[in-house]
């Protein structure tokens, strides 16, 4: 790393095997040759910029490895031949929008650490340390980071795990952002549909969990004042927990005296047991049109309509309606 040193402004010895380089131009880092084991990133350039301009700390932070003497690895059946010198180990989509594009930032110098690899099996562990899948923080982890990070409290299994993005994603109506800003516009509901939906008794309910927990996010936000209102949903969001195939039909609202109409949880878990107007999928059309439906039982519901049957065009737009309705909030 001799070239790498001469126009750094210092380096530390970190390792035996690896050092630490300040202020190295960032041409000499995008000018060395990508790793071998390297995916696919082109396509991300223009993704990534808009992130890139926001100049955290952390992008001006590379990678480089030094390999001390050729050798072969092999990787999924195929065997790449490694040679001697130095190559990026991360930071190929940073060097790429900042030497081949025009992004808002372009940092002029960054600093490297370089680290020396010997052999195959070192070669195989630094690399995977840094793209591997286990390596990089997924959209879980982000959200069980800004439950932990807001105090939100979550006792099911689903909720403390954090999968439940895409019902954040649905829901949420100010387009995409960080997941910690979704989080915490939902810091009041969470608890609530984590308590009630996404630890039901109905099997069939429990893998319509994605659809649901959206549908009821939205559903507090548009009925979660005043109370009276807010108490009526989470009666109904009690009676989805604990209302099952075997016992639906005969658990009736008390205001209901005509047994062949249902209230809104009733066609609820009468749609999931035998599909009629959704479609189970999770392209989005099918999720919307989920969301329509639950959207609308959840208006009959507050409204204490009773219905027998369900057309598509009495429950089609329900979503978009609620949006509307969440987003000037």
């Amino acid at each position: 790393m001799q070239s790498i040193k001469l126009k750094s402004k210092s380096v530390m010895q970190l390792t035996p095997r690896s050092r630490m380089y300040s202020q190295v131009p960032l041409e000499m880092v995008a000018e060395l040759p990508d790793c071998n084991l390297q995916r696919e990133y082109l396509s991300r350039v223009k993704k990534m910029i808009p992130h890139f301009n926001k100049q955290a700390e952390s992008v001006l932070d590379f990678t480089v490895f030094n390999i001390t003497r050729p050798f072969s690895v092999t990787v999924s059946g195929t065997k790449y031949h490694i040679a001697a010198g130095l190559q990026k180990a991360d930071g190929h989509t940073r060097t790429e929008a900042w030497t081949k594009h025009d992004p808002a930032f372009v940092p002029s110098t960054v600093n490297v650490k370089v680290v020396d690899i010997h052999d195959a099996e070192q070669f195989k562990t630094e690399y995977y340390s840094y793209d591997s899948s286990e390596a990089t923080e997924k959209t879980v982890h982000k959200i069980t980071g800004a439950l932990n990070l807001l105090n939100i409290d979550m006792r099911s299994s689903r909720g403390k795990k954090g999968t439940f993005g895409e019902s954040i994603r649905y829901a949420y109506p100010h387009g995409k952002t960080w997941i910690g800003e979704m989080i915490g516009f939902f810091r009041h509901e969470l608890p609530l549909v984590d308590r009630y939906i996404m630890q039901v008794d109905s099997k069939e309910l429990r893998a319509q969990t994605s659809t649901l927990t959206c549908a009821f996010l939205i559903a507090l936000k548009v009925y979660g004042k005043p109370a009276e209102q807010k108490q009526q949903l989470i009666s109904m969001m009690k009676k989805l927990s604990t209302i099952t195939a075997d016992d639906w039909q005969i658990k009736h609202n008390p205001h209901n005296d005509d047994k062949t109409r249902f209230d809104g949880a009733q066609l609820i878990i009468r749609e999931a047991i035998k599909p009629v107007v959704t479609v189970p999928g999770t392209k989005r059309e099918d999720y919307i049109n989920s969301l329509d439906f639950y959207l609308y039982c959840i208006n009959n519901w507050m409204q204490g309509k009773f219905i027998k049957q369900i057309q598509d065009n009495k429950f089609q737009g329900c979503y978009q309606e609620a949006m509307e309705i969440v987003e000037d909030l």
